[in-house]
């Protein structure tokens, strides 16, 4: 009895511990949420609520530095990362719009990580610090 309560009490801490996933588990959701209409960055971080299911008090924690809402970091690095491989354009600050080559990756894939993102030479060059990478669409 004791050790099951231990366990359900760990389980539950992890979970609150990580109630905030890793922004590589918003790259997938992301793409395929502005996949199916332009979102503004509202739509998107309501779309990221309900499909994480985040509670009110989720959305409220900061990174650890504190400085910056955990939510908002999470859509901002995978915005970034799906910009710099040109999944995604931004037609207007604020909107986000699927590009082909986001749509042809959708057609093909259920899940994206870094590591696909390093297939594409715009990424691998801004991942691997190049100076040179190219931008397109940026308002």
């Amino acid at each position: 009895m004791l050790q099951e309560l231990t366990r359900q009490l760990i389980k539950l801490l992890n979970n609150r511990i990580m109630a905030i996933p890793i922004f590589e588990d918003f790259l997938y959701p992301f793409l395929k949420f502005v996949g199916e209409k332009d979102m503004s960055t509202k739509e998107m971080r309501q779309a990221m609520i309900n499909h994480f299911h985040l509670t009110e008090e989720d959305c409220d924690l900061t990174t650890r530095s504190g400085s910056t809402n955990q939510l908002a970091d999470r859509l901002g690095w995978a915005r970034q990362y799906l910009r710099r491989a040109l999944l995604i354009d931004i037609p207007n600050r604020g909107t986000y719009r699927i590009s082909e080559r986001g749509k042809d990756y959708l057609t093909t894939h259920t899940d994206l990580r870094k590591k696909d993102l390093m297939e594409y030479p715009e990424f691998a060059a801004y991942a691997n610090g190049s100076l040179s990478t190219p931008f397109v669409n940026i308002p």
